[in-house]
């Protein structure tokens, strides 16, 4: 099986940290143990478990008898979700957005002219921003005023993922095994009561902001699934990390 570098990172990190005492972790994982884990004590064994598949953690560490689910990211990715159109479109219907923002949806991820994928000509993203330019404003006012709706959507694209069988993540780590950045879900979900984002311009919810997986401007499409799926991201993703991490308790 090929593994890509996050892949192999998450590896790594479950190796160092498994059936290991707390304090023989390099430092960067014996702080990061001891974030998720405050009453841990240096002689403690850790287990760490990779966790296989596609729902959000990418390992699980567990001292004792308490177990937490952690998502990793590294590097400058800071795509957080991704999503089949269709899927995405009910559950904003289930929310109560209105037909009229959820064409505005479906034409700019398209980017063809219809609010299905079937028109001949896609256009660029900066043609889409021309036409859409009202209606990205009322759209991310009508997406936004609901804060209900934006922590709990945002806690899914984070952490709960599209399945609601699957573990949710507990917390999210940014980093590799030198270095690297921890916050709670709880944290997030304070940030997302006390924050607005007002300022973005283009189609967000809360600080996520959604583009097609692939428009296919001025090129053949090559996978019709990849249309039809919806990438979601969070710009400057570290940075904020790092401020919640400073800014609220965990």
């Amino acid at each position: 099986m090929a593994y890509n570098k996050g892949q192999l990172l998450e590896t790594k990190i479950v190796q160092l940290l498994n059936e290991n005492k707390v304090e023989k972790l390099p430092q960067n994982l014996k702080d990061l143990v001891k974030f998720i884990f405050p009453n841990c004590q240096d002689n403690d064994i850790v287990k760490a478990e990779v966790i296989e598949g596609t729902m959000k953690p990418d390992f699980s560490i567990t001292v004792g008898e308490e177990t937490h689910y952690i998502s990793m990211k590294s590097g400058v990715n800071n795509i957080v979700h991704q999503e089949y159109i269709k899927n995405y479109i009910r559950i904003l219907r289930e929310y109560g957005f209105s037909e009229t923002i959820l064409r505005a949806v479906l034409f700019f991820q398209y980017g063809d002219g219809t609010y299905n994928g079937t028109g001949k000509e896609r256009m660029s993203y900066a043609t889409l921003r021309k036409k859409l330019e009202k209606a990205f404003v009322l759209a991310n006012e009508e997406l936004n005023k609901n804060r209900k709706a934006v922590i709990e959507l945002v806690d899914r694209f984070l952490f709960k993922g599209s399945h609601e069988e699957y573990i949710a993540a507990d917390y999210i780590y940014h980093g590799d095994t030198n270095s690297g950045t921890i916050v709670s879900r709880s944290q997030i979900m304070k940030h997302l009561e006390y924050k607005d984002w007002n300022f973005l311009e283009t189609l967000h919810i809360g600080p996520i902001l959604f583009r097609p997986h692939a428009r296919y401007y001025k090129t053949d499409i090559k996978k019709e699934s990849y249309r039809a799926r919806v990438e979601f991201y969070w710009p400057n993703f570290l940075n904020d990390l790092n401020y919640i991490k400073s800014h609220y308790l965990p």
